[in-house]
């Protein structure tokens, strides 16, 4: 069996497991709002769980999203119910292009976007009335390597009140099986500007079905062979930009100012991230902290698949989370 067809199978499985889990989420859906980005002037939709106690959150977590899915997600859901049973708010913001938020259905103008819209997004959650003493991002896939790079400067900019990321999967390279020959890579660049919300069956196939809370799926996701501008993106971050910014001596993820507390987390048998390209990501995380004499990163291994949070293992995925923010909420300042 091909890599493909194994995503199309798993992808099938999940279909089935999710469509049991849509009848009883472990969380009840959040409350909608819309937040307005300084930088870009875009407007991003998001959904927020608050706990239900009249003092504020002991932590706000911020979850960053993968590309094509947004708020209205299972693994959202799980991750809400463990956050609301430890007291802790959960924000989630749909990046451009998602959700609800403004742009293209699924299409991305660029990973730095998604990054400076982000930035501005926790600068106006974490200086809200009623904001937590502390912050911690939680990243999946793409959502996991945005966290990354925005971690060192939070640190930078916040100290001790930002707890650090749980990077879920993160989008730090790509299977060799997944990547096309040079000559469709080019093309593929080319067309992503002519026709940048264009779909083809050369770029990944998304199908919500498995992770989707809203029934009938996609709700607030996409559906579809990813546009083509998306497929660019991702693929220059996972086959250029991750690997350059982890080479030695001095990668951007390597630098002492970049460093943060960080947890990687990875599903046993993720088809789409390899086991290398994430050693390589923990080891340049490493040397920067070991710069900076910052704790160094932990690298663990939870639930399955690329994304742990879904399917039946998905709420102690979610719980072993939670349990990794916790430890990071006690390392010393």
């Amino acid at each position: 069996m091909s890599r493909a067809e194994a995503i199309a199978a798993f992808q099938a499985h999940a279909a089935q497991q999710a469509s049991a889990a849509r009848k009883n989420p472990a969380a009840p859906p959040g409350i909608r709002s819309c937040f307005r980005c300084r930088s870009s002037g875009r407007q991003l939709s998001d959904e927020t769980w608050s706990p239900d106690a009249p003092s504020p959150p002991t932590i706000d977590v911020i979850y960053l999203h993968g590309a094509c899915e947004s708020a209205d997600s299972l693994p959202v859901r799980n991750l809400a119910s463990v956050a609301l049973k430890r007291g802790w708010r959960l924000r989630v913001p749909e990046h451009h292009g998602h959700g609800e938020s403004d742009g293209a259905a699924g299409v991305l103008i660029s990973f730095d976007d998604v990054v400076t819209d982000a930035a501005d997004y926790i600068d106006g959650a974490i200086q809200d009335e009623g904001a937590a003493k502390h912050f911690v991002l939680v990243g999946h896939s793409m959502g996991a390597t945005a966290a990354a790079y925005l971690g060192g400067k939070l640190r930078q900019q916040h100290g001790s009140r930002f707890l650090g990321a749980v990077m879920i999967a993160p989008a730090v390279g790509a299977d060799a099986d997944m990547i096309p020959n040079i000559f469709v890579l080019q093309a593929l660049r080319v067309a992503s500007w002519i026709v940048p919300s264009l779909s083809l069956s050369a770029t990944p196939f998304e199908e919500p079905a498995g992770y989707c809370a809203s029934d009938p799926p996609p709700g607030r996701n996409f559906r579809g062979h990813w546009p083509l501008r998306t497929a660019r993106v991702l693929l220059d971050l996972t086959i250029r930009r991750v690997p350059d910014d982890c080479a030695k001596p001095d990668g951007f993820f390597r630098r002492a100012k970049e460093a943060f507390p960080a947890v990687v987390a990875k599903g046993r048998g993720d088809a789409m991230v390899p086991d290398e390209a994430v050693a390589d990501f923990v080891d340049a995380l490493s040397a920067a902290c070991a710069s900076a004499k910052v704790t160094m990163p932990r690298s663990l291994e939870i639930g399955s698949g690329h994304q742990p949070l879904m399917g039946p293992g998905g709420l102690a995925a979610a719980e072993r989370v939670a349990a990794e923010v916790s430890q990071l909420a006690l390392l010393p300042s």
